[in-house]
């Protein structure tokens, strides 16, 4: 095809079809930076957002692990003082066993007037140490039981240091006696 347009003409063409083009591309251009700010301000919302319910998840954690801090603490107290209360409960004589026992080395016809038990704590180089100390009087019918008993009494590996006052040993009949022994 032939072009009758003057040189002038066609270069004015040319521009405006340059410049149409330079406003399409600028168009494209700007729509293009304005979409993709657009995503950024999403993407930064979006994160913002993402962000602070993770904070709000975190104070709500924090919240609970206090609350279980608090319940650790009370729980760590019941312990000290269960621990307390098992130390004390294991440091305990079993009285009615330590009955039975000198009961069941006591001579036939042989009476008691009086009955101690008592827990006595001695310094050693360690802290302190505990030891139950009974203590017994009565009557017994002659002298062949009482030395009977004391026998006994010696013999049990539940008890040591057997004493008996020297007035238990007069009497040769219904002597009265009076013994002290620790128990192990």
């Amino acid at each position: 095809m032939i072009n009758l347009l003057s040189k002038s003409q066609r270069e004015e063409l040319q521009s405006q079809e340059n410049l149409r083009m330079v406003l399409i591309l600028g168009v494209l251009f700007l729509s293009f930076i304005l979409s993709l700010g657009l995503i950024l301000l999403l993407v930064k919302n979006y994160f913002l957002l993402t962000l602070e319910s993770k904070r709000i998840l975190f104070r709500e954690r924090e919240k609970i692990v206090s609350l279980n801090k608090d319940l650790e603490k009370e729980i760590s107290q019941y312990n000290v003082l269960l621990s307390d209360i098992n130390s004390s409960y294991q440091e305990q004589y079993d009285l009615t066993q330590a009955l039975e026992r000198a009961y069941q080395t006591l001579p036939d016809g042989t009476y008691l007037t009086n009955f101690n038990f008592i827990i006595i704590e001695k310094k050693v180089s360690q802290g302190t140490k505990k030891t139950a100390k009974i203590s017994m009087s009565g009557v017994c019918p002659t002298r062949e039981l009482l030395l009977s008993f004391k026998e006994s009494l010696e013999s049990e590996k539940s008890f040591s240091g057997v004493y008996f006052s020297p007035n238990s040993w007069i009497e040769p009949i219904g002597p009265k006696f009076n013994v002290t022994f620790e128990l192990n």
